[in-house]
C-alpha cells in the first residue's frame, strides 16, 4: 500500500502590524516536502496519494501551529493555492517516482556569517561596478577571468588546480559541490510552500505541527 509522510520546515517570514505601526505579528514561511513512497508498479502515480490531487482543498481545510519554549502558538493561514492551477499541473495520472533517501552527511557545505557575507558582498560588489562599468566581467575561461571577480570567487572558497601541459601550466577553477551531483534526484513533484501568521517571539518557533 502507498504511503506518504509529510516534513514541515518553518521559516522566518517577517512581521505584520497596522499601516505606520511596527510589526507585532510574526510570519513564517513553511516549505511542505511530501515524500510519497509507492510499493508497486500500479501505485507509481498521484491518484494513489488523493490528499495530494486535491492538496489545495486538504490545506484550505488544515488548522496550524508551532510549539515554541513549549508553548503551542496558533498559526493562521494567509497564502492559498489556485485548485485550478493546481490541476493543471497535478492530475491522478502524474507519475510518482517514489521518495529515496539520499545520505547528505558527507556532503561538504558552507555557512557564512551575515554580517561577513554582507561585507564581502559590498567590498567585491563595489569593484567590480567600478571595474566593468561597460562591460561585463569575464570568468571563463578561468586564465582570462576578470582579476576583481576571480578574487571574489577565491575569497568566497572557489579552489581552483593546475594542470601540466608539457612545458605549459593552466590554472583551472574545480566544479563545486561535485558530491551533490552524484546521483540524480528524482521527484513526482516539487515542494510547495505556505505561509501563514500568528504572536510568535522573536527568536522564531523550533518545531512546527499540524493540529
Amino acid at each position: 500500500m502507498a504511503t506518504s509522510q509529510i516534513v514541515w520546515t518553518i521559516l522566518p517570514y517577517g512581521a505584520a502590524g497596522a499601516p505606520g505601526e511596527r510589526g507585532t505579528r510574526r510570519r513564517v514561511s513553511v516549505v511542505v516536502s511530501p515524500r510519497l513512497t509507492p510499493e508497486s508498479a500500479d501505485e507509481q502515480i498521484l491518484g494513489k496519494f488523493p490528499a495530494f490531487v486535491k492538496w489545495p482543498d486538504v490545506l484550505g481545510g488544515a488548522k496550524f501551529s508551532a510549539i515554541s519554549g513549549g508553548k503551542q502558538i496558533g498559526l493562521e493561514l494567509i497564502s492559498k493555492i489556485d485548485p485550478d492551477l493546481w490541476r493543471e499541473f497535478f492530475t491522478e495520472d502524474t507519475p510518482v517516482a517514489g521518495f529515496q533517501y539520499m545520505d547528505m552527511s558527507a556532503v561538504n557545505l558552507r555557512s557564512y556569517s551575515v554580517r561577513n557575507m554582507l561585507g564581502y558582498v559590498k567590498r567585491h560588489y563595489g569593484k567590480l561596478a567600478v571595474q566593468a562599468a561597460s562591460n561585463h566581467p569575464s570568468l571563463l575561461p578561468w586564465r582570462d577571468a576578470h582579476p576583481d571577480l576571480k578574487k571574489m570567487l577565491s575569497d568566497a572558497g572557489t579552489r581552483t588546480t593546475v594542470i601540466p601541459f608539457g612545458r605549459d601550466k593552466v590554472e583551472a577553477a574545480l566544479p563545486g559541490f561535485r558530491a551533490l551531483l552524484r546521483r540524480k534526484l528524482r521527484s513526482g513533484h516539487r515542494s510547495p510552500s505556505v505561509r501563514a501568521e500568528g504572536d510568535l517571539p522573536r527568536r522564531g518557533p523550533r518545531t512546527c505541527g499540524q493540529g
